[in-house]
């Protein structure tokens, strides 16, 4: 069991500050019932925000140079990398996938009567979307391989082994801690952003015997998503996109089988009128998600090269 010393220091200042985001980021999960793009929008800002306090941490502890913890460090922030990497490659589908949406409300709200041809075009336009989002495709198999590989690469526990986190391996302590909760955050974007299987999706996850605030905090997380990951179904689980997945079967529906109808025009006209209104969101999303991930990146470089620069100095 690891316990955290009870003083203040800059370590408990640390788990502290873990602790309060993860929970943070769980009522926000609450409140939204869902997997939202807001929410994801939080995850990716908590990720940035532990790994500047982990720097942060370093900084105010004295390090020996040329140790195991800079490699971890360094090796941790290589999977987190790649990870990202991935997830840009699946956002891009979301991106097509609001083109090719915007696409069909272009195209309905462009039309006084709805004939056979046109409810062709509005059915090939859906079609179009369903494809751009990679379902079945290139998203699932990179997010299942990237999956495996957060999991494949086991912490070095001679690091923590029995140790108390207010002796000299503190940051080691707090790598290790922050390695798990990488885990659970990057699991939760692919699976937001990506691909979900809800038999096996966030299931390999698990705290060990921590029983920190920290951990507790990001177990209860875990509990709420992976809870509703069981009750959804394969595939993208953002809820925007499965509210637009969902308006379109509606107005597929509509203009196969009411083909005809006086009051089909209208009935058309209320499903993209919501269709926008959710695209707005997701798009939106999209856009600071990419943004994010790009200042990650550079976030991740500076702090490597402040580690790299501390040992230097030593």
């Amino acid at each position: 069991m690891m316990n955290h010393h009870s003083s203040y220091s800059p370590v408990n200042g640390f788990y502290n500050f873990l602790t309060q985001q993860l929970e943070n980021l769980h009522h926000l999960f609450l409140s939204e019932g869902f997997i939202s793009i807001k929410f994801l929008q939080r995850v990716i800002m908590s990720l940035r925000s532990f790994h500047s306090q982990l720097v942060l941490l370093a900084h105010n502890l004295r390090l020996p140079a040329g140790e195991k913890w800079l490699d971890a460090y360094m090796d941790e922030t290589a999977r987190i990398w790649e990870t990202c990497l991935d997830l840009k490659r699946g956002i891009s589908s979301l991106e097509s996938f609001c083109f090719s949406a915007a696409n069909v409300v272009s195209l309905v709200n462009r039309q006084t009567y709805l004939n056979a041809q046109i409810s062709r075009q509005i059915a090939r336009e859906i079609d179009r979307c369903k494809r751009d989002l990679g379902l079945m495709g290139d998203n699932r198999i990179r997010a299942e391989a990237r999956i495996q590989t957060l999991f494949l690469v086991p912490f070095d526990h001679g690091f923590v082994a029995g140790i108390n986190f207010y002796k000299c391996v503190e940051f080691r302590g707090a790598l290790y801690t922050m390695r798990t909760i990488d885990i659970l955050l990057l699991e939760i974007l692919l699976c937001g952003f990506m691909h979900s299987w809800p038999e096996t999706s966030l299931q390999n996850w698990k705290t060990g015997d921590d029983d920190s605030p920290s951990m507790v905090a990001a177990a209860s997380l875990h509990y709420s998503v992976a809870s509703e990951i069981r009750q959804g179904k394969d595939g993208i689980l953002v809820q925007e996109v499965q509210k637009a997945l969902s308006i379109m079967d509606e107005l597929r529906m509509a203009v196969d089988f009411r083909r005809g109808n006086e009051q089909l025009i209208e009935i058309a006209s209320k499903k993209v009128e919501s269709l926008k209104i959710c695209l707005g969101n997701l798009q939106n999303g999209v856009v600071d998600v990419f943004g994010q991930i790009d200042d990650f990146f550079d976030e991740i470089v500076e702090g490597r090269k402040k580690l790299m620069d501390l040992c230097s100095q030593r």
